[in-house]
């Protein structure tokens, strides 16, 4: 049944896929939609930021990962003349009288003898394997006949043999994951050659996202694209057979879960394996190192448990991500064989490892390496940020000790840095300086002491800084950080700082949040800081300050809360209650926007009607302000995939500001 003009293979001329929508089989989908005709502006396909995603914790992100990757999938398919669409169309309708070609017993002692299915798994007339089987001897439009040889398509010129088995197993996944619920049928069990089992969307930027199943010139399966498509219950070991794949992307289906079926395995071709943001459980495959051409591995936000497997011989390796699984084992020297490294993000697992001077110290290709939240110890990798093109390092919320470094490299692609949450101790030297492109810093919650150096304040591209929660040598904020003008987010708290709140931050034009919480600072609070027009969130309580609010903070109409308790504040601060924020305060103490300030019913320390009041003259049995549990901390975990975003702002149990997004 060979056929040189089968719908769906575009010979050489893979621009014709750019300016041709692809056509839906004449099955309806779910929502009654179609994809667009050729042309007549009819109902389209959703774009990309249209279709449902996680909500996880980088739901957000991972939206814009999405889009990026298919994007560079359609260019890369293009360019190796892969087809994106199907021509015309066929009747997916079932054949009526026509004699059929194969019967289901036929079928299946063919796919038995063939190794794909066993026999015992045609007992049952309720699994994908039997309901394939069946659908191809009595409803497929096309008839194909069993084919009398096996499949092996690098050694035997059998198209028709190779294209009746694509069709099986294409069948077994579209019954295994509840194909008749997807979002969108892409074709699949219509008339039409198996290759053209796809369809194209047409994104927000103007350019095209595949779907489904897409073949090479040689009719052979190249991609197989289902991400966030809906897809139920688990992978069949059947997909063995697609060992052309070199692109396989299952991302965002909540629901699909199962095992990693070791049939992965058996795509020695593969390139990209993304299967993400869904309810897989059980190890990671032993044999994933099969896969010694992978250059993408991406299974993050699963139920992956138990030890990363060896990854000796995947030498072509060039990204990791396995963020947000239930992984653990030592990751001491996982890395050591992959000379191509580029990007690894471990982040929220339970990996265990000592970081010492040899710890990836071969991997000099490495750009970004995320493993926060997990239980490492040593030592800060210093010998990473000497790699040429290295720009994050992100290992907080782990258990990393010892002092910091005594010198720190110059390294101008260095952009990130996030520490916190460990027990570093030491002093932090001035060379950190040499990280002068850096926009985002994090330090706070450990043990550093000494001064905070004044070279800091030559690092004018910082965007967030966080160097709070750290028992510093007593001082006042450095006069040289008036030169940090792109800060948007600073904090400083706990941090022993003294003297009088500088008026320069009131220069810092773009600054959102600033927390200065429970330190010494005295005297007025500056005019100047009436002057941030953008600032979000204020943190100046527990500290030693007096006069009044000043009159100027009428001017903050983006603040959201004000943290003023626990000083000598006097005086009317209800020229803050007419800022839009606040405005309905005085009835509704239990929103996200707050003001809290030293007042007893309105007429102590300071005069405010829609504050939520403390009494300074009954503390709590430490000896504290009654009013909170001074645990106030601005939440520093941001995520980093290709952009910062800024998910939230959590200050504590009660009080939790969601939907924040910046981008450096």
């Amino acid at each position: 049944m060979s056929n040189s003009n089968i719908d769906g293979v575009v010979d050489d001329d893979a621009s014709t896929a750019q300016t041709e929508m692809t056509d839906v089989n004449n099955n309806n989908n779910n929502d009654g939609s179609t994809l667009m005709e050729r042309g007549d502006g009819g109902a389209s396909l959703p774009n990309p930021v249209e279709i449902p995603r996680s909500t996880g914790r980088k739901g957000s992100t991972m939206l814009v990962v999405f889009a990026i990757s298919m994007l560079i999938v359609v260019v890369v398919s293009i360019a190796l003349g892969v087809s994106l669409g199907t021509k015309d169309d066929d009747s997916s309708s079932s054949s009526g009288s026509m004699a059929r070609a194969s019967t289901a017993e036929e079928i299946q002692d063919y796919i038995v003898d063939l190794g794909l299915s066993s026999a015992d798994t045609f007992l049952n007339s309720d699994v994908p394997q039997t309901k394939a089987s069946e659908w191809l001897a009595n409803v497929d439009p096309l008839n194909l006949r069993v084919p009398e040889k096996g499949v092996d398509r690098r050694t035997e010129d059998d198209e028709d043999a190779y294209h009746f088995v694509l069709r099986y197993v294409m069948v077994v996944l579209y019954y295994t994951t509840n194909g008749p619920n997807w979002r969108y049928q892409f074709n699949f069990l219509s008339g039409k050659h198996t290759c053209a089992w796809n369809g194209i969307l047409l994104n927000s930027v103007g350019g095209f996202i595949s779907f489904g199943l897409v073949c090479n010139n040689q009719k052979e399966a190249f991609a197989l694209y289902l991400d966030a498509q809906g897809l139920e219950g688990s992978l069949p070991q059947e997909m063995a057979v697609l060992t052309t794949l070199k692109q396989l992307d299952f991302n965002f289906n909540d629901d699909l879960g199962g095992n990693l079926p070791t049939a992965l395995c058996a795509m020695v071709d593969l390139l990209t394996l993304s299967i993400g943001y869904n309810k897989i459980s059980g190890n990671i495959p032993p044999c994933i190192n099969e896969l010694t051409n992978l250059e993408f591995l991406f299974l993050p936000d699963t139920q992956l448990g138990g030890p990363l497997p060896s990854l000796v011989g995947m030498n072509k390796l060039q990204k990791i991500f396995l963020d947000d699984n239930n992984l653990n084992g030592d990751i001491s020297t996982a890395f050591d064989a992959l000379p191509e490294l580029q990007m690894v993000f471990l982040e929220d697992n339970d990996f265990t490892g000592l970081i010492g001077p040899d710890f990836m110290k071969n991997n000099d290709k490495l750009v970004q390496f995320d493993a926060s939240d997990n239980r490492l110890s040593g030592a800060l990798p210093i010998h990473l940020l000497q790699f040429e093109q290295f720009q994050l390092l992100d290992l907080h919320g782990n258990a990393l000790n010892g002092p910091m470094p005594t010198s720190y490299p110059i390294n101008p692609n260095m952009l990130f840095m996030a520490l916190h949450d460990n027990d570093l101790e030491g002093t932090l030297d001035p060379s950190i300086a040499n990280l002068y492109n850096l926009f985002h810093l994090d330090l706070s919650n450990n043990t550093l002491g000494g001064p905070i150096p004044d070279e800091i304040g030559n690092m004018a591209n910082l965007t967030y800084l966080f160097l709070g929660k750290n028992p510093f040598q007593p001082g006042p904020i450095p006069d040289t950080f008036a030169n940090l003008t792109k800060l948007e987010e600073f904090s400083l708290k706990t941090s022993k700082r003294t003297g009088n709140l500088p008026s320069y931050i009131g220069s810092w034009s773009s600054l959102k949040l600033l927390d200065l919480d429970e330190n010494d600072f005295g005297g007025n609070i500056p005019t100047e800081f009436g002057e941030l027009v953008d600032l979000e969130f204020l943190m100046l309580n527990d500290n030693l300050l007096i006069g009044e609010i000043p009159d100027e903070f009428k001017n903050l109409i983006k603040l959201r809360a004000g943290f003023f308790e626990s000083n000598a504040l006097t005086g009317d601060m209800n020229h803050m209650c007419e800022l839009g924020n606040f405005q309905e305060l005085a009835n509704d103490l239990d929103g996200n926007e707050l003001l809290v300030a030293d007042c007893i019913n309105n007429v102590g320390l300071v005069a405010c009607d829609c504050c939520i009041c403390c009494d300074p003259n009954d503390p709590d049995d430490n000896g504290e302000n009654s009013c909170n549990d001074h645990e106030l901390i601005t939440n520093l975990d941001p995520q980093w995939e290709f952009i910062y975003t800024r998910v939230r702002f959590d200050f504590g149990n009660d009080t939790r500001f969601v939907d924040r997004a910046y981008l450096p």
